[in-house]
C-alpha cells in the first residue's frame, strides 16, 4: 500500500523537459541571467527567420531576372528574325510588350525612390 502512495509522488520521467530544467538550473547556479539568455535565443531565432526570408527573396529575384531576360530574348528574336521565323501571334507580342514595359517601369521607379530615400 505504501508503494502506491510513494509512486504517486514521484515525478514522471520528462525526458527533454528534464534536460531543459537541468540546463536552466545550471544557468541560475552559475549566476547567469535567464532573461538575457532568452533574449539572445529569441534574437537568434529572429535572425534565422530573416536569413531564410532573405534567401527566398533572392531566389524570387533571380527567377524574375531569368524570366525577364528570357522574355526579352524571345521578343528580340521574334522582331529581328526573318519573317519566316516569326512564331508569336499579335496577342502574344502585346502581352510580352506589356510585361516587359511594366517590369522596366517598376525597376526605374524603384531605383528612383530608393535613391531619394537615402
Amino acid at each position: 500500500m505504501t508503494d502506491d502512495i510513494d509512486s504517486a509522488f514521484e515525478p514522471d520521467d520528462l525526458g527533454e523537459g528534464d534536460a531543459l530544467a537541468k540546463k536552466e538550473a545550471m544557468l541560475i547556479n552559475s549566476g547567469g541571467d535567464i532573461e538575457a539568455d532568452g533574449k539572445r535565443k529569441e534574437h537568434t531565432r529572429d535572425q534565422r527567420f530573416r536569413d531564410w526570408l532573405h534567401y527566398g527573396i533572392l531566389a524570387l529575384l533571380v527567377f524574375g531576372i531569368i524570366f525577364f531576360i528570357g522574355g526579352a530574348v524571345i521578343y528580340a528574336l521574334h522582331l529581328f528574325g526573318p519573317k519566316g521565323y516569326h512564331w508569336l501571334s499579335p496577342e502574344q507580342i502585346e502581352k510580352i510588350e506589356t510585361i516587359l514595359a511594366s517590369v522596366i517601369t517598376t525597376g526605374a521607379l524603384a531605383n528612383y525612390v530608393s535613391r531619394r530615400l537615402k
